[in-house]
């Protein structure tokens, strides 16, 4: 994250919270972080830092409307930092405030056009929004940028395979692999891919080894289940199911979990 650009606060006591809570988020202890921070702005209202790293704990916490007004006030007092709108858009995107959320991605890519998180973050919205092409395009800057983050390959992958793009996807998937053979992931949308190729085979082999290296997403299982069925294997399909369902209701996704039933209820 840039946040080299906030000014220290006037306040040394007010600083050294801000340091410290800092360094209790890197290390995931966000109750400490969040007390140190609480602190830092009691001693330093106008400590433009302390309210963005507010932000990232309520962002945590899965508080985006807390975490919107935190970087807000971090903007109204130091405008022109480009992680403060990055953040800011990443809340607002999970508020389902898209187009809010778009407007300042763009403002972080103005002030910061050279960061590659910036426009790969763009594109998973793009893609939200269904603006496949649009997104390709953003993943293309985000890999231009960052050639060795196998996130912006998966995420394009993704994209692709919305467009029916399947050998582009797969090609993707595996540069991935490449880079990162452990990111379960990349075996997860190449799997996706192959089902639509009607390869189920070699489908199920991606999920098994998205799944063997911990996937915790419902549509790994399903998908598993899917290819099974196509090629009239029985094992282990009703558990990936059930599998699939239960992970669609830890997630509270009844959309994902609609879908699983009515899958299971098909011949498809």
């Amino acid at each position: 994250m840039t946040t080299n650009k906030f000014a220290p606060s006037l306040n040394d006591s007010a600083q050294t919270c801000i340091n410290r809570g800092k360094e209790l988020f890197d290390q995931k202890e966000y109750n400490e972080a969040l007390s140190n921070l609480e602190e830092a702005i009691r001693l330093d209202p106008n400590a433009a830092e302390a309210h963005y790293w507010k932000g990232l704990v309520n962002y945590e916490f899965s508080k985006y409307s807390e975490a919107i007004t935190d970087f807000n006030k971090s903007i109204e007092l130091k405008e022109e930092v480009a992680t403060i709108y990055h953040q800011r858009a990443r809340a607002k995107r999970e508020s389902e405030d898209i187009f809010g959320a778009l407007t300042d991605f763009d403002t972080a890519i103005r002030l910061e056009p050279d960061i590659a998180i910036y426009y790969s973050s763009r594109g998973v919205t793009k893609h939200r929004l269904e603006q496949y092409e649009a997104a390709i395009q953003d993943y293309n800057e985000a890999i231009r940028l960052d050639p060795d983050d196998p996130l912006n390959y998966i995420n394009r992958a993704y994209s692709k395979l919305m467009l029916d793009l399947f050998f582009e996807a797969i090609t993707d998937c595996d540069t991935a692999i490449r880079i990162d053979p452990t990111i379960g992931a990349a075996y997860s949308r190449r799997g996706m891919v192959k089902l639509n190729l009607k390869q189920p085979e070699a489908a199920i082999s991606d999920f098994d080894e998205a799944i063997r290296l911990g996937s915790k997403a419902a549509a790994d299982y399903a998908n598993r289940a899917i290819a099974k069925r196509r090629i009239g294997r029985t094992d282990g399909i009703d558990a990936d199911f059930q599998e699939a369902l239960r992970l669609a209701d830890e997630a509270g996704d009844e959309k994902l979990k609609t879908d699983v039933m009515k899958i299971m209820r098909s011949n498809t």
